[in-house]
């Protein structure tokens, strides 16, 4: 089996003649080329990466969510000073007069 005919994974060699539409291929000899390729991991480290990468994930979302609270009690407390200030400001002048 020629790998040049059956498989390019270059984006450069796209349109080339030893393209994928070349020869056609079954599944059984696609696999181990990409195998030899990108030589994966086995299936528990997969599995760690794979969750390694979900907890980075849920870090991140972590930080934009304290981001978001901390936001939203900037807010909080903007509304709550200007109706307190509308409230009280009113007696604070008048007893300052």
């Amino acid at each position: 089996m020629d790998i040049g005919k059956v498989l390019v994974l270059d984006d450069s060699m796209k349109n080339s003649k030893y393209s994928l539409i070349k020869s056609k291929i079954r599944r059984s000899e696609l696999k181990p080329l990409i195998k030899h390729k990108f030589p994966l991991i086995n299936k528990s480290q997969r599995a760690l990466v794979h969750r390694k990468s979900i907890l980075f994930a849920n870090l991140c979302c972590l930080f934009a969510n304290l981001v978001l609270l901390f936001a939203n009690l900037c807010c909080l407390f903007a509304i709550l000073n200007l109706l307190f200030a509308n409230c009280y400001l009113p007696y604070v002048i008048s007893y300052l007069s």
